[in-house]
């Protein structure tokens, strides 16, 4: 079996990656093609790294566009013996946007959780820019089943949304009789707790939520998620980790074409709304 890297250009007619321009996929012991490459052969090394010359997108971190912010060194991976990856070497840019291609049972979830840091057994070297995160979509997430849409979506934010709860819980406890001791704490508290709502700029914590699930088709809030359909429950777990705002992105799409392409053009639209 084999998996190949795919760096996502013209990928479709209705889907067109055009923040980058020329992008170039070089092998070591392999020939050239300005889009496509082999990846690895189980017993057979190669080394990937993709360059892209960069236009205009959005680096909140600051990244150098031609400077590396993630690599993977000769990794492999057994399981009771069996090798599932074999020296898999493979470096990219802030901004790369890559396609994992292969067949059922290739490797491709298992490289994602090495990527995402999820997986840690394994022989050779992953490394990251300090300060990035790196966030996993799986195929099959996993949701409470006894929670609401809200609910889950609302576990993107969980920070912010306990700040707001607890200033909320605050105003409320200003009806109860205090001492002044106690009332000149809950103002300390009340102003702490407001110091750092406004810092994430939360105040419009409920529109942004909302928007943010209009803005993946989720189902209405109050939905059950034990009611939602397979590719409910995707976008949903989509919208919870977009609202996370990981740097590096990971979609474990389904084999169908119809449904890859779904879910990542689902990704790059939404991105303004996060």
């Amino acid at each position: 079996m084999e998996i190949e890297f795919i760096v996502a250009r013209n990928v479709a007619k209705d889907f067109i990656l055009a923040k980058y321009s020329e992008a170039m996929v070089s092998l070591q012991g392999g020939d050239c093609h300005p889009t496509r490459r082999r990846g690895t052969r189980l017993g057979q090394k190669r080394t990937v790294s993709a360059k892209y010359e960069h236009r205009s997108v959005s680096n909140p971190m600051g990244q150098e566009p031609n400077k590396i912010i993630y690599s993977m060194i000769q990794v492999s991976k057994y399981y009771d013996k069996k090798p599932v990856l074999k020296d898999i070497s493979i470096s990219f840019f802030y901004g790369a946007k890559i396609g994992v291609l292969g067949l059922n049972g290739s490797g491709k979830s298992t490289l994602l959780r090495i990527f995402a840091g999820i997986d840690k057994e394994f022989n050779g070297k992953t490394s990251i820019s300090p300060g990035l995160t790196v966030g996993l979509l799986d195929q099959e997430p996993e949701l409470d089943n006894t929670k609401t849409v809200r609910d889950i979506v609302e576990e993107g934010l969980q920070e912010t949304v306990a700040l707001v709860n607890e200033f909320n819980r605050i105003n409320e406890l200003f009806a109860n009789p205090m001492s002044e001791d106690e009332m000149n704490r809950l103002i300390e508290r009340q102003g702490e707790v407001q110091e750092k709502i406004d810092a994430l700029e939360a105040w419009d914590l409920d529109s942004r939520l909302e928007m943010a699930m209009d803005a993946l088709r989720c189902p209405p809030g109050e939905t059950p998620v034990n009611v939602l359909s397979g590719g409910e429950r995707r976008r949903v777990a989509l919208c919870r980790l977009l609202l996370q705002k990981p740097d590096i992105l990971l979609l474990d799409e389904p084999t169908r074409r119809e449904e890859f392409f779904m879910g990542f053009s689902l990704a790059e639209n939404a991105r303004h709304f996060f």
